[in-house]
């Protein structure tokens, strides 16, 4: 990931119960309704959250009916997250933009791809080198400004 990165992840760890908190405080089901009815409905809908953070985002997303792929790298945010939404089936890997090794070594198709304030952790100079096939991505209004290539 490279030294940047890697304090990153560090301070993620650290902060985690701080951060968590934070992200808790916002209620997805309110600041996600931009884009909820464009989700897909129906059985077996499968779900990527790169980048996941605490799981908010996720266990509202099987609120929806979706089974969900969480792929967050700091350990302490996934940890901390994992006590709050321990109920909701959610499947966490230790994954990371750009290249999500392993969410692709699962060999999954996704039906939706959630990437939320995400990209401003991705070096300039190296955009996303895979984002799984098939998936719609759907990036609210006010994360579009984050995209960083």
């Amino acid at each position: 990931m490279g030294a940047r990165g890697d304090d990153q992840l560090r301070a993620y760890d650290l902060l985690a119960p701080r951060l968590v908190a934070e992200y808790e405080a916002l209620d997805p089901t309110a600041y996600r309704a931009t884009y909820a009815t464009l989700l897909p409905r129906g059985p077996d809908q499968l779900a990527l959250d790169v980048g996941a953070g605490s799981g908010r985002d996720t266990a509202w997303l099987t609120t929806l009916g979706f089974d969900v792929m969480a792929a967050e790298p700091s350990r302490g945010t996934r940890e901390v997250g994992e006590g709050l939404h321990a109920d909701t089936g959610i499947r966490r890997l230790d994954d990371r933009l750009p290249d999500l090794d392993a969410t692709h070594a699962l060999g999954l198709s996704f039906d939706v791809s959630l990437l939320s304030a995400v990209w401003q952790h991705v070096a300039c100079r190296r955009p996303p080198a895979r984002i799984p096939q098939g998936v719609p991505i759907y990036i609210p209004k006010e994360d579009i400004g984050r995209l960083v290539f």
